[in-house]
């Protein structure tokens, strides 16, 4: 493949490194973008350098005038490139770890029973412009609430993906590239069929009435202003969508406590269901349980002795 993407002085080690990803099954269009910009500069302010420098990657970063968060997003792709690149018999500086820490992160907000019954009060009593928009938002919703899938895996469901005899939905464009299957209830199952069905949808679920996919920030604009309707305070810190995911993986937790079942055994099962690449975003959700249902604290403390600790925030995938 010839490399027609990058122009600057280290263009072939970034072209290995993208087809590199890209053989292992990543997407990587987001990180693509972050090393286009990486070989601009390079190109444009050190385009005689045989390697890859500490001056060069710190100038880079601090030059991107961006948030702590992107800083850190730089820093880390920048790490893991260099990384390659030195098991790979090239010399580049490789960034120590943390040494640029994210900013403070969204602190989960749990919906109550009462404010998610409000949530699906104000969706049917919401001034839709057609009964298919209105239609698909509930039934989006729903499906975001009931499953914890986060927005992005849902509007790519397509028909294809969905079994209606067994009840399963296959998720493939996941945020950490793995497969996984989503089980439905009965009644979300019908209710999917139905608008499948009704509407006569032949490729993605999630659509608008010309056809085209919505995007996740369509989804977050409509959700501000389904909470205004619901009378849930929030801000632009929140509450967000992505809560209906906490919400959804605390409630299976607490059931699980509240039926006296053994948490350690169930942590990897419930990470693999909601796609976590890690045990330690699971376990965070456990101490969220923990914070946001004080009643059963005893319970959790009798069966998950091992699995309750201080979280490091850096390793979570939501």
């Amino acid at each position: 493949m010839k490399n027609n993407i990058f122009i600057g002085p280290f263009k072939n080690e970034l072209f290995d490194y993208y087809n590199y990803k890209i053989n292992l099954g990543y997407s990587f269009k987001y990180q693509l973008n972050k090393l286009k910009f990486f070989d601009k500069f390079t190109y444009t302010h050190y385009n005689d350098e045989k390697k890859i420098s500490q001056e060069i990657i710190y100038k880079f970063i601090e030059q991107t005038n961006t948030n702590k968060n992107s800083k850190s997003a730089y820093a880390s792709l920048l790490r893991q490139f260099a990384l390659y690149l030195s098991k790979n018999g090239i010399e580049a500086y490789v960034i120590p770890t943390r040494l640029y820490s994210r900013g403070n992160r969204h602190i989960a907000y749990i919906f109550t029973e009462d404010e998610i019954l409000r949530i699906f009060k104000s969706l049917e009593n919401y001034n839709f412009k057609n009964q298919f928009r209105k239609d698909t938002m509930i039934i989006l919703f729903k499906l975001l609430y009931c499953t914890g899938m986060r927005i992005s895996e849902a509007l790519n469901i397509c028909i294809k993906d969905i079994n209606f005899e067994e009840k399963i939905i296959t998720i493939h464009k996941t945020k950490n590239n793995v497969e996984r299957i989503i089980g439905l209830n009965d009644t979300l199952c019908e209710e999917l069929n139905v608008l499948v069905t009704k509407y006569s949808i032949n490729e993605y679920i999630f659509v608008r009435t010309n056809g085209k996919k919505y995007n996740s920030h369509d989804i977050n604009a409509l959700f501000r202003k389904i909470l205004y309707y619901a009378k849930i305070k929030h801000t632009q810190k929140g509450p967000r969508l992505h809560d209906l995911r906490f919400t959804f993986c605390t409630r299976c937790l607490r059931k699980l406590v509240e039926e006296n079942k053994d948490i350690n055994s169930y942590i990897p099962v419930l990470s693999a269901y909601m796609g976590h690449k890690n045990f330690k975003s699971t376990e965070y959700y456990l101490t969220l349980t923990f914070e946001v249902y004080p009643n059963i604290r005893n319970k959790i403390e009798e069966h998950s002795k091992n699995v309750i600790r201080n979280i490091d925030w850096g390793g979570l995938d939501e």
